[in-house]
Formats: structure tokens, sequence, C-alpha cells
């Protein structure tokens, strides 16, 4: 599922930094996961964004790379 996420780079800056400050793996927290698809279309009119994809928070992703063969990822990560 495709995202558009809308929060400032200083937001995201200030999300990274106390989630560093509280010994947490830096991520996104999601804050633009809220909106609906009316408002982020309509916001997408006027204001930058970026793109984000909803990945699944446990299991794996597996796919075949032509080099490696078959690969899998966490997602815990």
């Amino acid at each position: 599922m495709l995202i558009r996420c809308f929060c400032s780079a200083e937001r995201l800056n200030e999300v990274r930094a106390r989630q560093m400050a509280e010994k947490q793996t830096p991520r996104y927290d999601g804050h633009c996961l809220s909106l609906s698809a009316e408002e982020s279309i309509k916001r997408a009119e006027n204001e930058p964004f970026v793109v984000r994809m909803k990945i699944p928070q446990s299991g794996q992703c597996t796919f075949v790379d032509e080099l490696r063969g078959e690969v899998s990822i966490d997602w815990a990560r």
C-alpha cells in the first residue's frame, strides 16, 4: 500500500532524535497514515510529499535475486 507523507524534514528529524534518545531504532512513525484518501489527494495538489510503502511489522519478505537466489528479509528489522 502506498501512502503520501507530507511530514517536513524538521518533523522527521525531531522524531528520529527522540527515538534515538530513547534507544529505539529510528523509523517513520506513521504520522500521515491517518489521513483520509480525500485529504491526501487534496493536500497533494499544493504540498510537497513523498510516497511511503506500508509494510507489515512482522513476517518476512521473500524474493528471488538473480545473483543470490532466494532472499528473505524479516520485516521486524
